[in-house]
């Protein structure tokens, strides 16, 4: 301590001069720090801040457009990653861009465009300069803007948990011996789509602080659920119990003068269960029905009788038609199911009327009256053939082609076969000649299709022989075999056609018996394929 008006020491006064000196060394360091981050900020204006990375890739002090370029590689890495989607014990395999995950590449880049130093402001030169001068400043990851489209995640893990959930029983009515019985149903396994969503949010909510394609995979597991059956059990056995009141008594069913008993066990086939989960209904199974209907009176049914027309030395005889009957008449269906339903003992059906395809009275109004047409072809009497020529002629006599009508010779004569008369005899078979039962039908075809070709009629299926015959009209035949090559008239004339066939030991003659509509003569002849 210096006493009044003594000299402070040398050492002392030394002191209180450095003091300003030591002050401003640091503050002068620290103005020279402030000048180079000035700088270096006017250095890096435009560019990425320095110590910025995205997903562990440096980006400080890139040009935004070599930023952009950093950023979409990031990015698409990311949105290929691949996730695993897990439902009990199936499993499946996306990438985050099926699942509709993306990044936001706009916004990333901004965010790293934006992105400040971290820590007190006035620490921001001293972390400049250091990591200038030594590289050592820890890179600060920005995250990624990622984007979910909710609607397609929720639709492609759906998808996965569609494939692995087990659908519910649903409960049924079944048939049994004694009358309708309810399988009960049983809950199914199902998996929750919307919480795999929410898991896959949490998932990459995390930061991605390394590159995506050195990131682990992700899992997303779903949760299972349990699926109820959607049909009201209830209601199915509320159903039942009207199925067993319906079909608990013996039926008696009659049609015309016949009758039959359908027995609870029938009557319970004539019902199929329509198991709609929202509205199981019992439908009346008119096929199964009519099955029994149709067996159980079979002797109901008459054939109808076509009318008959006949070449006599007087003209054309007209024969009378006749209907005829079968079981049911239109409504049976609702007959049968009112009688189950209410209750009743027994049934009345009404039988249908079976008109006969051409029936007297219009046979008379066809304008059948004349010969407009006539072909006869020969052949050596007794070989075995002349009796095939013979029996499709039978065949054939008296056949009438309506108007508009077409006419198959396949389709009304039926395969030739012993048991129809027909013999076995020469044939041709694609250019060769063999035996088979019903050799000899074609010259029976030639001799019709000249006679229908003369009378102004069109034809519709017909070909001609493989090999030419000398004894046809060359150009004007046609061969038949079943069920192909057929040959197919067509009456394209306002009036009925009758065809009429006369036989001899050695011909057959054809004639067609209408009202003259067309005149026709052969003009010529030109060689080149035809017919079908």
């Amino acid at each position: 301590m210096l006493e009044a008006g003594a000299q402070p020491s040398r050492r002392s006064s030394l002191l209180w001069t450095l003091v300003p000196v030591i002050l401003a060394v640091p503050l002068s360091l620290w103005l020279i720090l402030v000048a180079a981050w000035a700088a270096d900020g006017i250095a890096t204006s435009g560019r990425a801040p320095r110590g910025t990375a995205v997903a562990g890739q440096a980006t400080g002090g890139l040009t935004p457009r070599r930023l952009r370029e950093v950023v979409d590689e990031v990015a698409t890495s990311f949105e290929r990653r691949r996730v695993l989607v897990v439902a009990g014990g199936t499993s499946r395999e996306v990438r985050l861009e099926d699942l509709g995950v993306e990044v936001d590449r706009d916004a990333t880049s901004r965010n790293v465009m934006s992105a400040r130093a971290e820590g007190h402001p006035l620490a921001a030169p001293v972390l400049t300069a250091v990591d200038r001068l030594t590289g050592s400043h820890e890179q600060r990851n920005v995250p990624m803007a990622v984007t979910i489209d909710g609607d397609h995640a929720l639709a492609a893990i759906g998808r996965i948990a569609a494939s692995a959930s087990r659908p519910p029983t649903e409960p049924r009515i079944t048939r049994t011996s004694s009358g309708f019985a309810v399988k009960p149903g049983s809950p199914g396994t199902g998996y929750s789509a919307e919480g795999g969503v929410r898991r896959l949010r949490s998932l990459l909510a995390a930061p991605t602080t390394d590159h995506p394609s050195r990131l682990p995979r992700l899992r997303v597991e779903l949760d299972p659920v349990e699926v109820p059956p959607k049909t009201d059990e209830s209601a199915l056995r509320r159903l039942a119990d009207r199925l067993r009141s319906w079909t608990d008594r013996p039926l008696l069913v009659r049609v015309a003068d016949h009758q039959a008993t359908a027995a609870p066990e029938v009557t319970r086939t004539w019902w199929r269960i329509r198991h709609d989960p929202n509205r199981p209904e019992a439908v009346f199974a008119a096929d199964v029905a009519r099955g029994w209907l149709e067996d159980a009176f079979a002797a109901v049914r008459v054939e109808p009788v076509d009318a008959t027309m006949t070449v006599t030395p007087f003209g054309i005889v007209v024969g009378e038609s006749r209907t005829g009957r079968a079981c049911c008449e239109d409504g049976w269906e609702e007959e049968l199911r009112r009688a189950l339903q209410e209750g009743v003992d027994e049934v009345t059906l009404r039988a249908r009327v079976l008109r006969p395809r051409l029936d007297s009275e219009r046979a008379r109004t066809l304008g059948v009256k004349e010969p407009i047409a006539s072909f006869t072809t020969s052949y050596t009497p007794g070989q075995p053939r002349v009796t095939n020529i013979h029996r499709i002629a039978e065949l054939v006599r008296g056949v009438v082609i309506l108007p508009g009508e077409k006419f198959s010779l396949n389709d009304h004569v039926g395969p030739r076969t012993a048991a129809d008369g027909f013999v076995d005899a020469p044939v041709i078979y694609r250019g060769r000649f063999r035996s088979d039962v019903g050799g000899g039908v074609s010259q029976f075809a030639t001799t019709l299709f000249n006679a229908a070709f003369f009378g102004g009629l069109d034809f519709g299926e017909y070909q001609s022989h493989s090999i030419y015959i000398s004894r046809y009209p060359y150009g004007r035949e046609a061969t038949v075999s079943y069920p192909h090559p057929d040959l197919e008239i067509v009456n394209s004339t306002p009036y009925g056609v009758l065809i009429w066939t006369e036989t001899t030991p050695s011909t057959v003659t054809v004639t067609l018996w209408s009202t003259k509509y067309w005149e026709v003569e052969q003009s010529g002849q030109r060689r080149e394929p035809s017919g079908r």
